[in-house]
């Protein structure tokens, strides 16, 4: 896999999350100011979910996705199943380490991470998936 589709790959996964982030707060109806307060509320979420969500998307996803694709398992279901597992994981230390008293996550916790982790690993599926389109054909006779 070349470096920019990996770079590309963990761009989209960073920013996925937050994409999913922003169409739930837009439909659940939370925006309702003038449309420069939508936009700039969408900004804001969007750079601080990018932010949050690039450290795992760097320190625990892109060595997953080398490893799977030294191990020749390089696949959208093992790069979204592990994506799920790390989501889960990462999400649930984020949610006990922001609260005070420390309490154990619970499920939604787990759950919440699991989708945004899938989110993400989609995003990166998306983004490191290779461009076959721009390869020319032979003319004929030209072998």
């Amino acid at each position: 896999m070349r470096f920019r589709s990996l770079a590309l790959g963990c761009f989209l996964a960073a920013l996925a999350p937050g994409v999913v982030l922003v169409a739930y707060l837009l439909l659940s109806g939370v925006g309702g100011g003038d449309i420069a307060d939508l936009v700039s509320g969408v900004s804001l979420v969007l750079a601080i979910s990018f932010t949050v969500a690039a450290i795992p998307t760097l320190l625990l996803g892109l060595p997953y996705v080398l490893w799977l694709q030294s191990r020749s398992a390089l696949t959208w279901l093992n790069v979204c199943t592990g994506s799920m597992a790390l989501g889960a994981l990462t999400m649930a230390i984020l949610s006990w380490a922001m609260v005070w008293n420390n309490p154990v996550p619970d499920a939604w916790s787990y759950l919440l991470g699991a989708g945004f982790g899938l989110a993400g690993g989609l995003g990166f599926c998306v983004g490191a998936t290779p461009n076959n389109s721009f390869k020319p054909t032979p003319l004929r006779g030209a072998a």
